[in-house]
């Protein structure tokens, strides 16, 4: 079975903003990597490395540095991207993993871009907070 999938110019422009995003990741521009993410992602890190500071935890020196680490325990592009649903200012990008049926969405990766100053940008805050929360469930800082 042979599918041609068409992407509007909408789909396209935020297709290749996230795959952009996500080859800058993964060659660990980390630097660069901050330009590409939200500003909701980049709040997001300042405010847990305020907090990581306020609770005597130190070694991320910067949010670049600390996006490293989030991505590289909590995140995975791989894949190919099979859905892009646009609404307004934001997008939901779906990525289905090799050997994965892409109509599922089980195992598949979803990710959020959002639209700021003309430029679509990566939104992992809900990425990084369900991860953390997941992490934390049952330990002493778990609120």
């Amino acid at each position: 079975m042979i599918c041609a999938c068409a992407w509007s110019s909408e789909q396209e422009e935020v297709r290749e903003a996230f795959e952009h995003a996500a080859a800058t990741m993964e060659e660990g521009n980390w630097d660069d990597s901050m330009d590409i993410v939200s500003t909701s992602t980049a709040g997001f890190l300042d405010s847990l490395l305020s907090e990581f500071s306020r609770r005597g935890l130190r070694g991320y020196g910067t949010p670049s540095s600390l996006l490293e680490v989030m991505c590289q325990e909590y995140i995975d592009f791989n894949g190919e991207v099979t859905m892009i649903f646009v609404q307004g200012e934001s997008a939901e990008i779906t990525v289905s993993r090799s050997g994965e049926n892409p109509v599922s969405r089980e195992g598949s990766g979803e990710f959020l871009m959002v639209l700021e100053d003309g430029n679509w940008k990566l939104d992992l805050t809900g990425e990084f907070r369900e991860a953390l929360k997941e992490s934390l469930r049952g330990s002493y800082v778990e609120h």
